[in-house]
């Protein structure tokens, strides 16, 4: 809660310092999220429903500044990719919602080809760029075992 408060009222939100890093950390992250969401609002448009539109892009907005500030930086890390798993239903469910009333057998197995080939894609992802994040773990493995070694008592930093 502290930081919370702190990145609230100490944080300077200017485009170079704030903005710009956050739409770089978005397009190397989480671009198929925001495309999903894109898309969905496209479609909201489309239909005419501009208020559910506009209200679902700004619950989107608000839900990522809400994570974003309990962080002091924006960096990838464990952390902020379990604060953003809401995010990807909240993105994803009304566009299955939209979609799934309104197709046909054909666009329907599109729809679920390119869903399946974006789970594909994110596993793929996440197989990659698994590597920092298991690197902390085996280096704290490591000390444990170093310091089960050593005899007596242990104070290790």
């Amino acid at each position: 809660m502290e930081q919370f408060v702190l990145n609230l009222t100490e944080r300077t939100y200017g485009w170079n310092d704030y903005i710009k890093p956050l739409f770089h950390f978005y397009g190397l992250y989480y671009k198929e999220l925001w495309g999903i969401a894109f898309i969905t609002f496209g479609l909201y448009i489309k239909e005419r429903r501009y208020f559910t539109g506009f209200g679902y892009l700004v619950f989107l907005i608000l839900t990522q500044y809400i994570v974003a500030l309990t962080y002091p930086e924006i960096r990838h890390s464990r952390y902020q990719e379990q604060c953003y798993y809401p995010l990807i239903f909240v993105a994803c469910f009304p566009l299955i919602m939209q979609l799934g009333k309104d197709f046909r057998t054909k666009w329907q197995w599109l729809f679920s080809i390119g869903m399946f080939s974006l789970v594909v894609y994110r596993f793929v992802l996440i197989s990659i760029e698994i590597e920092p994040f298991t690197h902390r773990v085996n280096y704290m493995h490591r000390v444990i075992e170093t310091a089960q070694k050593m005899d007596g008592n242990k104070f290790i930093m």
